[in-house]
């Protein structure tokens, strides 16, 4: 083991603790200035003006970035175990869900960059992606996790993140369903006779009820990345002669490893 590796069971956590402050810390601001009612608001309607949106923007992005990171650390960590089994469909569903994860990740900063009040296809083309493709990701991981369980993961773990996937998708569904009964002028301050108060209370729930889960359903790698550690990125300097790259003589030299 490198001495100059870290641990990487951390970076859940981080995500679990750290998006829940964004959002009540976006929902205080916007509600003290009156930017948005207090009852039931759409967690992005708390990120859509200035001084909130430039919050929710910049620590969304740092939240993509750890979850891309996170993505990546689960990517390896089954790609490791799965050297020492000869599962060829079990290595493909997790070269798939990298890619899928870290689409999922992207959709996430662009939820914080890309307000809704702003540029609203993009917006919702993030939420999609973040939510709809990142419960997919989760789903794969569902299927992998009881694979190679009990090598990496309990059996209650494995429950847990299929309930926290099936709740993701039906909160999804759930909260796209009150738009079109809207009938007020700014959706942000939605009150009872702006019609469908109860479908906007529903879906409202559901998308803090869907964000809630997703964020349970990372906090869970918890455990399995006890065991893991991270040696920072090599870099390396390579000598160059006014032909080109010297020949055998290049010698690489590690300024970070």
């Amino acid at each position: 083991m490198a001495d100059d590796s870290y641990s990487v069971h951390w970076i859940p956590v981080i995500v679990f603790i750290g998006v829940p402050l964004t959002f009540l810390t976006t929902f205080a601001i916007a509600v003290s200035l009156g930017h948005v009612e207090a009852d039931f608001p759409y967690i992005s309607d708390t990120g859509t003006k200035s001084p909130e949106s430039c919050i929710f923007g910049q620590l969304l992005n740092l939240a993509a970035l750890l979850i891309g990171l996170n993505i990546y650390v689960r990517y390896k960590q089954i790609e490791h175990h799965l050297s020492h089994h000869n599962n060829i469909k079990l290595q493909r569903a997790n070269h798939v869900s990298l890619y899928i994860g870290l689409i999922a990740a992207f959709g996430m900063s662009m939820v914080g960059n890309f307000q809704e009040t702003n540029v609203l296809v993009v917006h919702l083309i993030g939420a999609i992606l973040a939510f709809g493709i990142g419960g997919v990701y989760g789903t794969i991981h569902v299927v992998i996790s009881y694979k190679c369980h009990p090598h990496l993961t309990s059996l209650r773990i494995c429950h847990l993140r299929a309930v926290l996937c099936a709740v993701i998708f039906i909160t999804f569904i759930a909260n796209a369903i009150s738009k079109r009964y809207f009938h007020g002028n700014d959706p942000r301050k939605w009150y009872p006779k702006d019609g469908g108060f109860t479908y906007h209370v529903i879906s409202t729930a559901s998308e803090w009820i869907m964000a809630s889960s997703l964020l349970v359903y990372f906090v869970t790698f918890y455990s399995e990345f006890r065991h893991l550690r991270m040696a920072p990125p090599r870099v390396v300097v390579v000598e160059l002669s006014n032909s080109g790259l010297v020949g055998d003589t290049v010698d690489d030299v590690p300024i970070l490893s």
